[in-house]
């Protein structure tokens, strides 16, 4: 992974974290809320020790995770939580676009491990589809 990404992986990882803290402490959240904040939080902290120590496996783990874990966001009922996975998700659909595929790995490696490109498309337009799902999802609540 490169210095860049790393650092911008970093700024991200800890604001969400903050944020995070924030919705926790400052908003009256219900169970599955509060679950799902808890575990974001305890996953972004794998997620920022992996990224300083650059354990690709670890992190390949944990990507597969977020694909598992955004769409649960779907349940989610706290207005304020929902606009924050909105944001999370637009700027990995920003970093995707910028960066020509996953943050998370390096130009050297794209060029090295060429892997499926449809797992990419697969990856990009779920991301697109469930950011819009979660729009209409965040315009439609009271």
């Amino acid at each position: 992974m490169d210095l860049l990404h790393q650092i911008i992986l970093t700024i991200s990882s800890l604001v969400l974290l903050m944020t995070l803290l924030y919705t926790i402490n400052n908003y009256n959240l219900n169970f599955y809320d509060t679950v799902y904040s808890y575990t974001a939080i305890i996953v972004q902290i794998f997620f920022l020790y992996n990224v300083f120590i650059t354990n690709n496996c670890m992190l390949d783990r944990l990507d597969r995770l977020l694909r598992i874990y955004l769409p649960l966001t779907l349940f989610i009922s706290n207005k304020f939580l929902l606009f924050i996975i909105i944001v999370v998700l637009f700027l990995i659909i920003l970093f995707w676009n910028i960066f020509g595929g996953c943050i998370l790995i390096s130009d050297k490696e794209k060029k090295i491990n060429k892997k499926s490109p449809f797992m990419g498309i697969v990856a990009d337009v779920s991301a697109k589809v469930l950011f819009f799902v979660l729009i209409i999802k965040y315009c439609l609540m009271s």
